[in-house]
């Protein structure tokens, strides 16, 4: 199960990859929904995930995802 969500995890940051390049440039400081596309993303990921998964092994994914996220943002600065 760990080495799935690890997968999912990558599959994930992927997809919102371009935006996660806006973070601190003028699109980031001008206004551009960045978050806002990538909660966008994350949020279908987990509806997705959540019709064919437990509710816990969502926690869990959700978690690390967010996890994630903190490294990827702190790696923007």
């Amino acid at each position: 199960a760990k080495v799935c969500s690890q997968i999912l995890v990558e599959i994930i940051f992927k997809a919102v990859k371009p935006a996660v390049l806006l973070f601190f440039t003028a699109n980031w400081y001008g206004g551009e929904s960045v978050m806002g596309t990538i909660t966008a993303t994350f949020d279908d990921f987990f509806n997705d995930y959540q019709k064919h998964s437990d509710d816990m092994l969502l926690n869990k994914l959700v978690g690390e995802v967010l996890e994630r996220l903190i490294i990827v943002y702190l790696e923007q600065m």
